[in-house]
C-alpha cells in the first residue's frame, strides 16, 4: 500500500497529532469510536476495567489545542508549569490524573490496545474516526503500539485482522507482521475468518534498523510526531 501524499520533504513540519496513554476523560469519545469501528465487538470494551489493568496498554492519538512542545524540561521546579511539565512529573501524573485526561481529550482521532501476554505484545484494536482516515493516524498508532511492547520488553507483537481488510494486512506486513495462523469464522458480525499475524522479535538488530527507517518514513510523509508512552516515557526523536 502506498502512502498518500503529505508532507514529503517532512522533517520541519510537525504532525497535527499526538500519541499518549489514554486516561479516564477520554473513554466517552474512545467508546463512541469503537461503536463505529468495530460494531461487531460484543460485549464493548469495559475502559475504565482495562485502564486498572497492568497488563493492558492503551494509547489514543488526540489533536492538541496548541502544538505540543517536546523540548526537555524539569518539571515542578517552578509555579509556571506547562502541559508539558506536567505531563511528564511521574508525582503530577498522578495527583492530576483524571482532571489532566479531561483537559487533554478535546479531540481523540483514534486509539489503540493492547495486551501483554508473557513474552507477547497482542494489539487488540487500532481504530481511527472516519472522518480523519487517511492522514497516517493509524500507521502512528500502530508505532506507538510497536514502541510500548519495547517498553515493556516484549519478545513479539501479535493481532488478527479480517481476511478480506487488505489495506490493513498491506500495513501490517511492512512493519514485519507474517502470517502466522487462520482463525475461522472470528468476527461474530459476519463470520468472516481472521488472519494471525506475529512479527519476528521486535528487539532484534534487524527488526529495530527496519522499524527506525518505517517511522523515519511516516514523519517525512506526515511530520514528526511527539509520542508519549507512558507517565515520563516518550518514543525518541525518529525511534
Amino acid at each position: 500500500m502506498s502512502l498518500p501524499r503529505g508532507n514529503v520533504n517532512g522533517s520541519s513540519k510537525a504532525l497535527d497529532f499526538a500519541i499518549r496513554p489514554m486516561e479516564r476523560g477520554d473513554i466517552a469519545q474512545v467508546s463512541a469510536l469503537e461503536r463505529n469501528a468495530f460494531p461487531e465487538m460484543q460485549p464493548p470494551t469495559l475502559f475504565e476495567k482495562e485502564l486498572a489493568n497492568s497488563l493492558a496498554g492503551y494509547l489514543v492519538a488526540w489533536r492538541p489545542s496548541r502544538p505540543v512542545d517536546d523540548r526537555p524540561r524539569t518539571p515542578l521546579l517552578s509555579r509556571r508549569t506547562t502541559l508539558w511539565d506536567r505531563l511528564f512529573a511521574p508525582r503530577g501524573w498522578r495527583r492530576q490524573g483524571e482532571a489532566l485526561g479531561q483537559a487533554m481529550a478535546q479531540e481523540v482521532a483514534g486509539y489503540v490496545g493492547v495486551w501483554f501476554m508473557t513474552d507477547e505484545a497482542h494489539i487488540v484494536a487500532v481504530g481511527v474516526l472516519d472522518r480523519l482516515r487517511g492522514q497516517g493516524i493509524g500507521e502512528l498508532l500502530l508505532i506507538g503500539a510497536v514502541e510500548l511492547a519495547l517498553l515493556r520488553g516484549s519478545r513479539v507483537a501479535t493481532l488478527e485482522v479480517r481476511v478480506s481488510n487488505q489495506v490493513a494486512q498491506s500495513l501490517y506486513t511492512r512493519y514485519g507482521f507474517k502470517h502466522a495462523g487462520r482463525r475461522r469464522r472470528y468476527y461474530s458480525d459476519n463470520g468472516e475468518d481472521a488472519l494471525v499475524m506475529t512479527t519476528d522479535p521486535i528487539h532484534s538488530d534487524e527488526y529495530l534498523s527496519m522499524f527506525r527507517s518505517l517511522v523515519q518514513r511516516h514523519e517525512q510523509h506526515w511530520g514528526k510526531s511527539v509520542r508519549i508512552l507512558s507517565a515520563g516515557k516518550r518514543a525518541p526523536p525518529g525511534a
